[in-house]
């Protein structure tokens, strides 16, 4: 036989948002004002002299259904419930009258109560421990160090998956974001975040100041909006004074600190709400299972699908699928569990709602800029993915972001060879490389011949060609040697060895390779004159012999003899390239692979008084 209490009420007391709160199951009140509650019903078996006892009220975690308080109470007196704006957020409590003074663990006699108040970052400090004192005008940190951030909000409590933004402030131009942390935790309306990798920080700042200022914004994925103040700025904890200079190299993930302020952490992270799903699956992988919480495996808000649009892989149909419990089967959600609208805004191909708890798409995207080098560079120089999206998925009990993103089958390879060797490609895709600087070194013979008259004070114009010609023609032969060239392969065949596109970057744009040719000439002149520098002059014979071999055009009007004596130095033939492109491994990750082949044939001297010498490194 039930007896006891079967349901209580919100006893009109107190104001409630009717359009967040559901009838029978929730109420979600405004802060900072008391609101009162009453026994609405009682189990038929419960005699009148039983109604007439006390009551004891408890109040209890929702997910988990842990006590918080109780208090015993007369079965006629309403309970009051207030809630400050710092623990208003999507934090839920659980109210039940109980006439036995224990929990009913199998019928919803009670109501879930949560607080609702604008977002708002209240206060903020950096420390040198956590929640410590605020040192931001006191303590210069340094890269590596620990550093602690408090922030305390309103609207927020029971975020699990807020994200915090640190951004460098520049004095002129535009400030730069240099690390994202994700899945922060606000509890008890605070966050406290013990941050591990400020070396990471070091790398991504170009241009160090002795002393960097930072400051961060904190950013709600779900509503895809940044957190503002009292003064609706989205600019917080300025300015953490960072000096150059390294304390550890040391690298650790970022921790949640926040006390938990009412008994200790639970180990079941399991929700008991009727709105849920219980999996989430991509074809025949598990993302997430429900199960896995009872365990003691903590919830992680963002999931990862990183795919790789190549090779076999290209085109494939993608299925999120969720395990239901009846997902979105309440008033807040009303079947609307998950929203693909950013798949379509991101350019991912034939994103499809299957049903209320399933949607598909193909792994696959369309290049855009193929004409715009400039452009195609900035949108798919690697690591970063041709695209990404963010599918939020919503229900009572869990929520979780599906961070999505396509990596594309570009490669990027940057050669440079040596003499001219054979081979020695990527992928031995044979690509065009540019060498020589026959056209800059023709434009600047004339001018090479009037340096010379007024350099030497030579008033032959004959003499001064010639010696301009010579030049020419030495500065030609070594620039002809090298060669050098950067491609983007994309679009590649399913064994990822044939590209269907090939664009020449070193033809759209010959400054790059004349640039890199010119340094290495001028590299080139400075070992022949170390050499000469060396051998007293003996090994330059055999180059000027040829050099005025060459030069004939002059006659008998002219004579210029090198006798082929001593020894010249014979450089290897070298071939290297520089590639970088994603790669699906053995066991399902997508790697990005960025490495250098350097192959050259030998290196040695050729003594003209004696036989060849070779030997290989």
């Amino acid at each position: 036989m039930a007896k006891g209490v079967k349901k209580i009420k919100w006893a009109r007391t107190g104001r409630v948002i009717s359009n967040m709160s559901v009838p029978n199951k929730k109420v979600v009140i405004y802060p900072d004002q008391e609101v009162s509650f009453e026994i609405e019903s009682w189990y038929n078996d419960t005699t009148e002299e039983e109604k007439k006892k006390n009551v004891t009220w408890i109040l209890q975690e929702a997910k988990t259904k842990k006590e918080i308080a109780k208090k015993l109470m007369l079965s006629s007196a309403p309970k009051f419930v207030s809630i400050p704006k710092n623990l208003c957020g999507p934090y839920e409590y659980y109210l039940e009258a109980s006439l036995s003074g224990k929990r009913d663990f199998y019928n919803e006699t009670g109501l879930i109560i949560r607080g609702d108040c604008p977002p708002k970052i209240i206060s903020s400090k950096w420390c040198s421990t956590n929640n410590g004192d605020d040192v931001r005008k006191t303590n210069f940190f340094s890269y590596g160090e620990k550093i602690y951030l408090n922030l305390k909000t309103e609207g927020l409590n029971g975020h699990l998956n807020l994200s915090i933004d640190v951004f460098r402030r520049i004095t002129l131009g535009t400030n730069v974001s240099i690390r994202r942390y994700v899945n922060v935790a606000v509890i008890d309306g605070e966050i406290n975040l013990e941050i591990n990798n400020s070396y990471n920080w070091y790398s991504a700042i170009k241009n160090k100041k002795e002393v960097e200022e930072f400051y961060v914004q904190v950013f709600d994925p779900v509503n895809r909006t940044y957190i503002t103040d009292n003064n609706n700025d989205t600019e917080h904890a300025r300015f953490l004074r960072v000096k150059n200079n390294i304390a550890s190299m040391e690298v650790k993930p970022p921790v949640n600190l926040s006390p938990l302020k009412v008994g200790e952490p639970d180990k079941n992270y399991m929700s008991y709400k009727y709105c849920k799903y219980t999996t989430i699956k991509m074809n025949d992988k598990l993302l997430f299972d429900e199960s896995k919480l009872v365990k003691g495996q903590s919830l992680s808000r963002y999931i990862n699908i990183h795919l790789f649009a190549g090779g076999n892989e290209k085109n494939k149909n993608i299925k999120i699928e969720l395990g239901e419990k009846i997902p979105g089967k309440c008033e807040n959600h009303k079947g609307q569990v998950f929203d693909i609208t950013d798949l379509q805004k991101q350019g991912i191909q034939n994103p499809q709602k299957i049903s209320r708890n399933a949607f598909s798409f193909e792994n696959n995207f369309k290049y855009k800029y193929e004409n715009d080098y400039i452009e195609f560079f900035k949108n798919y120089i690697l690591p970063v993915p041709a695209a990404e999206a963010l599918v939020p998925l919503a229900t009572c009990g869990y929520q979780h972001i599906l961070d999505i993103k396509i990596n594309p089958d570009v490669a990027w390879a940057y050669h440079f060879q040596y003499d001219k060797p054979d081979g020695g490609y990527f992928r031995d895709i044979k690509v065009t490389l540019q060498n020589g600087l026959k056209e800059e070194l023709d434009y600047s013979k004339k001018y090479i011949a009037q340096f010379i008259k007024y350099a030497f004070n030579i008033q032959i114009d004959f003499i001064n060609q010639a010696i301009a010609d010579l030049i020419v023609f030495y500065l030609e032969s070594s620039a002809d040697h090298f060669g050098f060239g950067i491609h983007a392969y994309h679009t590649f065949d399913e064994n990822q060895r044939k590209p269907a596109v090939i664009m020449d970057y070193t033809e759209k744009y010959k400054w790059i390779a004349r640039t890199i040719i010119l340094t290495c000439v001028i590299l080139s002149v400075l070992v022949d004159a170390l050499i000469i520098y060396l051998t007293r002059g003996k090994g330059s014979l055999t180059k000027i012999g040829k050099v005025v071999s060459a030069v004939d055009k002059y006659g008998n009007k002219i004579a210029i003899m090198g006798k082929r004596k001593g020894f010249e130095l014979i450089a290897p033939k070298i071939t290297s390239y520089r590639a970088q492109y994603f790669e699906k491994q053995p066991d399902g990750r997508i790697a990005f692979i960025w490495f250098t082949i350097r192959r050259q044939t030998y290196f040695g001297n050729y003594n003209y008084k004696s036989n060849r010498n070779r030997y290989s490194i």
